[in-house]
Formats: structure tokens, sequence, C-alpha cells
């Protein structure tokens, strides 16, 4: 049977759609070290390719750094019965901008650190956490409008095992989907005594190409930006989020 052009060029756009949906909602009780599902391997090839950003030689055109720092019960915004102390789940970076990139480096502790189930852990809005698993949540907003912004997240994985930059949203509107342009490297630190080893640091450096972001004008102006710490130690129960947010002028 011959297809016209028409009925061909609907079939490939329900295929698209149907893929895009079942990457969203699909949510999977997985290790992230699995391999990655079909939905989200054809949603990327479609993605325009941007090539790999290199850390190290991007860090050498910095522009300018916002020291951010994670370590107070003030910061706790959700969930503060749960917070232990600094050893339980702390952070402090820094988040740089060169004129295409956005740069992260810095350290966190957590006494039970890479906790994670969920293949893909953001979470819709109707559940009562905001991230399924230990990461670390970046947003950039326009604060003089309340629909441009860009959001992603350093996804540590389960046991570290994979660990990517994962977009959630760009100004065009809610997105999932890892950033394979992005590098993010973990080194862990040398264990401490101190309180059976609970005062380990782990580091880590980050680059966002801000193409991968899908409008790079939105870091042209003056930016809102918010850092959320997402700590999970085993049930949701466990969940606690520690946040702070800054100004970046123009």
């Amino acid at each position: 049977m011959i297809r016209s052009p028409r009925s061909i060029r609907a079939f490939v756009t329900a295929g698209f759609i149907v893929s895009l949906a079942s990457m969203m909602w699909a949510d999977e009780l997985t290790p992230s070290g699995e391999p990655r599902d079909e939905a989200i391997t054809s949603f990327v090839e479609f993605a325009k390719p941007i090539p790999p950003v290199n850390f190290d030689q991007t860090v050498k055109k910095l522009k300018t750094v916002y020291p951010i720092h994670l370590n107070d019960f003030s910061q706790v915004a959700q969930n503060s019965y749960n917070w232990q102390g600094q050893q339980d789940a702390s952070m402090e970076c820094d988040i740089g901008f060169t004129n295409d990139a956005i740069l992260v480096r810095g350290n966190f502790r957590d006494d039970i650190p890479f906790y994670q189930t969920l293949k893909h852990p953001a979470m819709q809005d109707w559940w009562r956490i905001t991230y399924g698993a230990d990461g670390i949540e970046f947003q950039f907003e326009n604060p003089t409008s309340a629909t441009q912004r860009a959001v992603f997240v350093l996804n540590f994985g389960s046991q570290a095992v994979e660990p990517c930059v994962e977009l959630l949203a760009t100004p065009k509107g809610p997105a999932l989907r890892r950033i394979e342009s992005a590098f993010l490297r973990l080194q862990d630190a040398a264990q401490s005594s101190v309180n059976g080893g609970q005062n380990e640091k782990y580091h880590f450096d980050a680059a966002v190409p801000m193409a991968a972001l899908e409008d790079i004008r939105l870091f042209d102006g003056a930016l809102r930006i918010t850092v959320r710490l997402h700590d999970l130690d085993g049930d949701p129960a466990t969940y606690l989020m520690m946040q702070q947010t800054i100004e970046k002028r123009k």
C-alpha cells in the first residue's frame, strides 16, 4: 500500500508525540545504572546536537562567579524535622558564567550519599516531594517574568553510577531529558575518621552549555538564581530540601 505524503507526516508526528509522552510520565523503580529506555533515546535523537563542553578549558573563560552556602537550619525549605545537621545534608558551591556556559564547582556532605531508586527522580507537582533522589537543582529565572526560566539538576545517580545533568525546564516550557553536551564529574574526598566518616565531603564539577537550555537570551539580563539541595535517605518520609536564592545583576 502506498501512503500519501500527508499520511506519512501524520504517522511520524503521532509517533514522536507517543515517545515524548511515555518519556515524560514514566518513572520506573529501577536503579539509574540500568540502560536508558527507548523513549528517552529516541527523544534525544530529535534534539539539535550541541558540542560537549570541556570543564577544564571553559573554566578559564569565567567572567562572573557567585557563591552558594547551604549549611543552616533556616535554609531547610521542606521537611525541616528531617535535618540532623551539616553532616546530614549541606553544600557549598560557586556558580560561574562565561559567554556561553554555566559552570558549577563545589562540595556536599551527606551521611547516606548517592541514594536513588527511581530512574527519573523528577517528581510531578502532586507528589509530596520535589525530587525523589539525592541531587542539586539549579533554577535561573527572569525576575520580571513568571515564565522565563531554565532548570537543570545534577543527577548523581544510584551509588554514583552514570551521573548526569538533566534538563527539567526551559524558557519554552517543561522538559525532561538528559543534557548530553553537559559535563559532570564526581570526586570522593578522603573519608574523615570523625563521627565514623560522616564528615566526608564529595566534590563535584559541572558545566552546562547555555544553548542546551534552548533560549540563551535568558542570560542576557538580570537573573534570580535558586539552588536546591535534595536529600533522600530512604523512603519518601526521609526527604528534605534546602534552598538559597541569590540575584545576578545584568
